[in-house]
């Protein structure tokens, strides 16, 4: 049974994993295939339908089949299952439910890269991605990731520091080894 690869990128708002994802994306586009999650909630400043979301209706969402989903906030998320690729490193960014959900899947072959950065650096990269930031709904993220995250450790990930521009590029370095790895195990790599 041929199993689609996953690099799974974790952690708290604010620790860098969408930006770490959209460089190792931009550079290795031969290698990954980023994985564009479905949701029910409304597009935020900056972002677009189809590159950082599908924004979708409740009803379009419930449509399709996920590998992952969740409910938070009002709002549905999810991992559609066709938009994974077979011939590429699929690459993604989930919390720890989704982690939960897809960590024993027969089809899937995962490796989870969690991104810790401290507190303060989280806040301010959170405050100052939005020309407007929710302080509140800031406020509650941190505070939510704090029980979202205990029980993480119940899964095999390996943990990259990303606190400085420096720790960036050895995080892609890491990542990129593992999915070289992923590529030469599954006979994919040239």
């Amino acid at each position: 049974m041929n199993k689609y690869n996953l690099v799974i990128l974790c952690g708290k708002a604010g620790a860098g994993k969408d930006y770490l994802l959209q460089k190792i994306c931009k550079d290795w586009p031969e290698k990954v295939h980023p994985i564009i999650s479905d949701t029910t909630r409304p597009i935020r400043y900056g972002e677009e339908d189809g590159v950082n979301y599908n924004f979708l209706t409740e009803k379009e969402f419930h449509s399709k089949d996920h590998i992952e989903q969740s409910y938070f906030n009002n709002w549905y998320y999810g991992t559609p299952v066709d938009s994974l690729s077979i011939d590429k490193v699929n690459i993604a960014v989930m919390n720890p439910d989704g982690i939960r959900q897809v960590y024993n899947r027969e089809d899937l072959n995962i490796r989870v890269f969690y991104l810790s950065a401290p507190d303060k650096i989280r806040i301010l990269r959170q405050i100052n991605r939005e020309m407007y930031p929710d302080i509140r709904e800031i406020c509650r993220r941190f505070l939510a990731d704090e029980e979202d995250f205990k029980n993480l450790y119940k899964y095999p990930t390996r943990r990259l520091r990303n606190s400085e521009e420096s720790d960036l590029e050895q995080c892609e370095y890491i990542i990129e080894e593992t999915i070289d790895e992923l590529l030469a195990d599954s006979g994919k790599m040239n």
